[in-house]
């Protein structure tokens, strides 16, 4: 068996084989990276249309650091989008970053407001969040905390069809 496998090795035919093999696969991989990449760019034009599950799935996956480099920064100004746009996880998912500083700097009493929206509509993970920090504010902050959750109103966001492009004169 050893003398058929060397001899299949020593063969031109063998050898071009394995060259042609090796620019498929590498061919292969570019047509894949190229799919992930088209796939990376829709997710970011549907976010950036105003899509929210895509706006979330971009902060999950830079949260993670899942199709592209971690970073904290974008993943809560994506969380933070959704968020404004009504998102109950993602407004629970801001308050967190917020209230530990990940990705932006601390904010407690908008922390607070977030986590807190996020637990008036019902979101279990984010009542039991809201249970947790809420004695380590003042009964002012506590004040300021529901206030501002009080006067939050979601953002509408327009389809593309419905935008405006304004012109620089």
């Amino acid at each position: 068996m050893y003398y058929w496998i060397k001899t299949a090795a020593n063969s031109q035919e063998f050898r071009e084989a394995m060259k042609n093999s090796g620019q498929y696969l590498k061919r292969a991989r570019e047509f894949f990276q190229n799919i992930k990449s088209a796939k990376w760019l829709a997710l970011n034009h549907r976010a950036l249309d105003g899509d929210v599950k895509a706006q979330v799935n971009l902060a999950e996956r830079y949260y993670e650091g899942r199709g592209a480099k971690r970073d904290f920064g974008m993943s809560f100004g994506w969380f933070l989008t959704a968020a404004e746009q009504g998102h109950i996880q993602a407004a629970l998912n801001t308050g967190l970053m917020l209230y530990s500083g990940k990705g932006v700097d601390v904010d407690r009493l908008e922390a607070g407001k977030w986590i807190l929206r996020a637990a008036q509509q019902e979101l279990e993970a984010a009542q039991k969040a809201w249970k947790k920090i809420k004695p380590r504010y003042s009964g002012e902050e506590l004040d300021e905390i529901r206030k501002r959750a009080a006067e939050f109103q979601p953002v509408k966001m327009l389809p593309p069809s419905e935008t405006r492009e304004f012109s620089a004169t």
